[in-house]
């Protein structure tokens, strides 16, 4: 019997402390929050959206830039002609111990967008993992978590988690539910999200632009 996956999704990673010192990035959201720039909120603080090439910003975007080009044209095949554009971005601070998640924490989807990004400037154990679900929500009724053995694959496996640590970059399909959990770490986690958007995507809210 020949066996493969069927309508499959991707989850992709990067260490990137080597191209870029997370400790710097992480001072820049944290100057932006003194400033009283963004909007504080129970658990945390979140920036609003952010010009991707301001200075605050600028050498991680480069870096995020460089592979959405890879993950739309080399990964997903998308026709060179139809242009990808870094549509929004913006950070998000989680305090310590708040047993509260920040409003976008709870499970949400990036709606009208292509593909996701998270970077972690600042994270600790225990600081909160990101849950990513199966987009196929019927799939956990007929095959329930509790009848599966520890050995998941691609083929039973209906939640990915992800472990922050410093300078850990991650992309997923816009499409894909996802979740964070609160942090108990008793330190703060920052992380910088960044959605990547198709021509048709039209967004006009969220201050994006061609590249």
């Amino acid at each position: 019997m020949q066996i493969g996956p069927l309508f499959t999704s991707f989850l992709a990673s990067d260490e990137t402390e080597h191209l870029l010192d997370p400790n710097t990035i992480a001072s820049n959201i944290k100057r932006l929050r003194l400033d009283k720039a963004g909007f504080g909120q129970i658990g945390g603080w979140q920036s609003g959206f952010m010009d991707p090439w301001g200075k605050e910003l600028a050498p991680l975007t480069e870096i995020i830039w460089d592979r959405a080009k890879y993950l739309a044209y080399n990964l997903i095949k998308i026709r060179p002609e139809y242009k990808i554009r870094i549509d929004s971005a913006w950070a998000n601070i989680n305090d310590p111990d708040t047993v509260e998640q920040m409003h976008n924490n709870p499970p949400h989807l990036h709606a009208n967008q292509f593909i996701s990004f998270v970077y972690y400037a600042e994270a600790y154990e225990d600081c909160g993992r990101l849950t990513l679900s199966t987009p196929t929500s019927v799939q956990e009724y007929t095959m329930p978590r509790q009848m599966l053995s520890e050995e998941q694959n691609e083929f039973n496996c209906t939640r990915m988690m992800v472990w922050p640590k410093p300078g850990l970059l991650v992309a997923f399909p816009s499409y894909i539910m996802h979740h964070v959990e609160a942090n108990r770490s008793g330190k703060t986690r920052i992380s910088i999200a960044y959605n990547i958007a198709l021509p048709h995507q039209n967004n006009e809210y969220a201050g994006g632009r061609m590249e």
